[in-house]
């Protein structure tokens, strides 16, 4: 294909193996789009061409493919969930009663993989980050689980330092208990 005139929009793989590239060119005088298939060898001067008209590399064309996939992901997920709905497989509101016995219909919402990772990455991150004794039975069952954890390692069960792991033992913070922890695996 000849790359005068055109625009690079995106490049993704089209298989696990990573051997073929989907590139999607634009046409900067109308909004014609062309699609293109090139084969990874470092040697082929289509290749070649491809990253440095698309000013690309191997690692971004990785990343455009992961990202793609992400969104099919998300994409795939709130068909399901439109259908089941549409279907009456997932209810689309809750009925709850107040005191007062009235009856009110809340919309649900149903989070998708991607908002569920998320919540639970900042909460875990807050969690073990955290520097403050906690009050909350979670964040306390958390520490207890991974101290056992943590003290069933060799490398920590058999650790010369016990100075360190009653440090382990007594952190009072998800913060004393990881610093401690580094400093036997380490």
């Amino acid at each position: 294909m000849d790359l005068k005139n055109k625009v690079f929009i995106d490049a993704v793989f089209t298989s696990p193996e990573r051997d073929t590239i989907e590139v999607i060119w634009g046409n900067p005088d109308n909004e014609e789009m062309y699609q293109e298939y090139v084969q990874v060898d470092p040697d082929s001067k289509s290749y070649q061409d491809l990253l440095k008209e698309a000013k690309i590399d191997f690692d971004d064309i990785i990343e455009a493919t992961a990202e793609r996939n992400r969104q099919s992901r998300r994409e795939f997920e709130l068909s399901a969930i439109k259908i089941g709905q549409e279907e009456g497989w997932i209810p689309k509101v809750q009925v709850e009663e107040t005191e007062d016995g009235q009856k009110i219909e809340k919309e649900i919402k149903i989070k998708t993989e991607h908002e569920i990772k998320e919540v639970v990455y900042q909460n875990l991150s807050s969690m073990i980050f955290s520097n403050e004794v906690p009050e909350d039975r979670e964040i306390k069952e958390f520490m207890f689980m991974t101290k056992l954890y943590l003290f069933d390692q060799d490398k920590i069960r058999e650790h010369d330092d016990t100075k360190t792991k009653a440090a382990l033992r007594k952190s009072k913070t998800p913060l004393e208990m990881l610093n401690a922890a580094v400093k036997l695996l380490n």
